[in-house]
């Protein structure tokens, strides 16, 4: 009889803390949701920048107007002007220039995507040039590979490229044919590449933004528009962000599953109509090529404003553009595993790009010039 008393007791107990645990969880969650937008980022957690950090101001850095990493955390930059690819150390001593304005090996007529693979070797992907330059790090120092010449994939254009082992992927969108309804299907869509890099299998077909897509580094560190869709290739994967469900897709390439990363609940925010405007003149026809974007910038969204996203082994990076004329700009980190969000706060002059677990890497607008910068995160 002692024994079922206790164990009735036990059970009682445990079936209090538990209700009182999950009501605690429902009350924090009902909490969450009644925040605006911005008092829900408010309340974040701040990630403690290590030190004060001066962006890489050497005289003979180029110019760049994007950033990429290399495996050791290396930065790749590319100048717009001249389209050199400088690499330079976490110290921002520069390891070489490569490339240059040109249809010779090595050089560019326009960069359009950078991938390092698992070998630290560097894709240059020219659509221009019709082809793909190859680089690689030897004795601390940015060396030339080869050259591929692209074969003609119409009515697809290549926009991306990614090597992991001996096999060869793609992103490609159907640019030229006309559907029934008049309209182009402005879905991209992953494939894989023979050895002779033409297109093979249809593997994965990406979601579209009814406002834009954007990949990775394409556009200019002052990009200022809300983007839904965003894809990104990190050495063996292929990620997607979506602002509209809050949400990223990560498509493994090697065994060519797809996982889902719910990341939560965050509060969704309306534009303001000096926003919506402020985009609709800042890029003027695009209505014409995308007929529901003004609707479209009005409806409330999860992540209506990020700008940049990054991912890494443990977290998703996002930058919001904050219209705001605060001094400070936004990062929003999210732990893949516990959905935990962490806040990180930089000065509203660094462009964010990539990251690393330990730092995030962006350029740094200064009064005469763009400069490469690395933050260091005090993670204790």
């Amino acid at each position: 009889m002692r024994n079922l008393s206790f164990i009735i007791c036990v059970t009682f107990l445990f079936l209090s803390f538990f209700l009182a645990t999950c009501k605690k969880k429902s009350s924090k969650k009902e909490e969450e949701k009644s925040q605006t937008f911005s008092s829900f980022v408010a309340n974040l957690n701040q990630v403690q920048i290590e030190s004060e950090q001066e962006p890489f101001t050497s005289e003979n850095i180029i110019i760049p107007f994007r950033l990429d990493l290399d495996n050791y955390g290396n930065v790749l930059a590319v100048s717009p002007s001249d389209w050199n690819l400088q690499l330079l150390d976490k110290n921002g001593v520069s390891l070489g220039i490569q490339g240059g304005n040109g249809m010779g090996p090595g050089e560019f007529q326009v960069v359009n995507s950078i991938y390092v693979d698992e070998k630290n070797n560097i894709f240059i992907l020219d659509m221009r040039g019709n082809k793909i330059e190859s680089y690689g790090v030897r004795n601390d120092s940015l060396i030339y590979r080869m050259g591929f010449s692209l074969p003609s994939y119409y009515p697809f254009l290549i926009y991306d490229f990614a090597k992991v082992g001996d096999q060869y992927f793609g992103i490609f969108k159907d640019v030229f044919s006309q559907h029934s309804d008049g309209k182009n299907d402005q879905s991209f869509i992953l494939y894989s590449l023979n050895d002779k890099l033409e297109m093979e299998e249809e593997l994965y077909v990406l979601p579209t933004g009814v406002v834009a897509d954007r990949k990775g580094n394409g556009i200019m560190q002052n990009e200022f528009l809300s983007y839904e869709t965003y894809r990104i290739f990190r050495n063996s994967k292929l990620f997607i962000a979506n602002s509209k469900e809050f949400s990223v897709t990560e498509v493994d390439l090697v065994t060519r599953s797809v996982k889902n990363y719910d990341l939560g609940y965050f509060p969704k925010r309306k534009k303001k109509e000096e926003e919506v405007d402020y985009i609709l003149d800042e890029y003027e026809g695009l209505t014409t090529i995308f007929p529901n974007v003004e609707n479209n910038l009005r409806e409330p969204g999860n992540f209506p404003l990020f700008s940049v996203f990054d991912v890494t082994s443990e977290y998703a990076y996002f930058r919001i553009y904050n219209f705001s004329e605060e001094s400070n700009s936004q990062i929003i980190r999210i732990n893949l595993s516990s959905n935990e969000k962490e806040l990180i706060t930089v000065s509203k002059n660094f462009y964010f790009y990539r990251a690393t677990d330990e730092a995030v890497y962006g350029i740094y607008e200064g009064l005469d010039r763009r400069y490469p910068m690395r933050i260091q995160l005090d993670n204790l």
